[in-house]
């Protein structure tokens, strides 16, 4: 059996897959949303923003109009809220985080687990594209 790393190499070489670009915009909506499954009986999950430090709020700030301007990102017509914060990182930076745990405990948890690595690795190893 070839172990993941040659796998993965072997994946990476094949020219259907190193083809594939990244483009610098985000794809179209093609018309597909996807909703939240909440707990019967709960509403929208709104949680206020907590009042940040100033340089906590430029980062986000700073963050998120660079991707806005690089279009990794849009205005979210979501129903839904949850706090922003950062954390300083080893490197003096800033990471940033937002706290769903209000919305984490009204969602219904999903009935398919998601697939191991190992196990995927394992399952097309000698497959063919």
């Amino acid at each position: 059996m070839l172990a993941h790393g040659a796998v993965v190499d072997d994946l990476i070489s094949s020219p259907s897959v190193s083809s594939l670009k990244i483009t610098a915009e985000l794809p179209s909506d093609h018309d597909v949303h996807h909703e939240i499954d909440l707990v019967p009986g709960s509403k929208y999950c709104v949680s206020r923003q907590w009042p940040l430090p100033r340089d906590q709020v430029k980062a986000i700030d700073d963050f998120f109009e660079g991707h806005r301007q690089a279009s990794h990102v849009r205005e979210s017509i979501s129903p839904y809220s949850s706090p922003t914060f950062c954390v300083k990182k080893a490197t003096g930076g800033w990471r940033i985080v937002h706290a769903f745990n209000k919305l984490n405990d009204a969602t219904i948890p999903t009935q398919t687990p998601i697939p191991r690595k190992d196990i995927v690795l394992d399952s097309i190893t000698g497959s063919v594209i």
